[in-house]
């Protein structure tokens, strides 16, 4: 039997995720900044965001991902997961007050998608963060003091830039070289190199080279593309034989 998608249902839900998060997701409410990205992008996909959301909602909401914006005064500047632990003035826990990749990538989207003109946003202190985060060997980590860094922060990097107009924050050709060395042997693409092949690294590696116009990088198109489709059954899955 084949059920309708209740669009209605899962704009209901979107909007009280953007209000409260569901107990079964609480414990994500230090990133609230990616939570509500992804609301706001359903809701638009849904053709419902200015439906759900009064004029006075989403100015509210623009103010509230202005608000987690750290000055570039901070430990790294940009945007924060997130006022779980109340204004970055007031925060004395550094972890929770310094701003990384992920949360500026989303917190840029959703201004986009709230209709905000980012004139509020501190470009060049992003920027400069930015080249702060790059790592030698091409890659980025999300914010300084972790060693954790894959093709995810590369394409918040490459994202970045590209709604700012402005790559001076990303060695290009350094972050290229880091993606094709990702390049796996069936044409997918994976988190590092001769790891296991990924459909959310193949996005996070193609998209990347997209928006930095370096398609032509790709060892092998066609057999990137074959492993690609060859995810689809039924839905989509993210690795061989899942």
């Amino acid at each position: 039997m084949v059920v309708d998608l209740d669009l209605t249902a899962h704009a209901r839900y979107f909007k009280f995720c953007l209000n409260m998060l569901p107990s079964e997701a609480v414990s994500q409410d230090a990133s609230r900044m990616t939570v509500a990205q992804l609301c706001l992008v359903g809701l638009a996909t849904l053709g419902q965001l200015n439906d759900i959301l009064s004029e006075t909602q989403r100015a509210q909401m623009v103010d509230w991902i202005y608000e987690q914006q750290i000055p570039r005064a901070g430990a790294y500047a940009g945007f924060r997961g997130g006022s779980l632990f109340g204004p970055h003035s007031s925060c004395s826990y550094a972890p929770a007050n310094s701003a990384n990749l992920a949360a500026t990538y989303s917190a840029l989207c959703s201004l986009l998608l709230l209709g905000d003109d980012l004139s509020r946003v501190d470009k060049q202190a992003i920027l400069g963060a930015m080249r702060q985060l790059q790592l030698e060997s091409g890659t980025f980590v999300p914010h300084p003091g972790t060693n954790e860094h894959d093709p995810r922060f590369i394409y918040c990097a490459c994202a970045i830039s590209s709604i700012l107009n402005d790559w001076s924050g990303v060695d290009k050709d350094a972050a290229t070289r880091y993606i094709v060395k990702c390049s796996n042997y069936d044409g997918g693409m994976t988190q590092a190199r001769f790891q296991e092949s990924h459909g959310g690294h193949l996005y996070c590696c193609v998209a990347s080279l997209s928006l930095m116009k370096r398609l032509d990088a790709l060892p092998d198109r066609q057999r990137t593309l074959k492993w690609a489709l060859f995810r689809q059954g039924g839905g989509y899955h993210g690795r061989t034989n899942k």
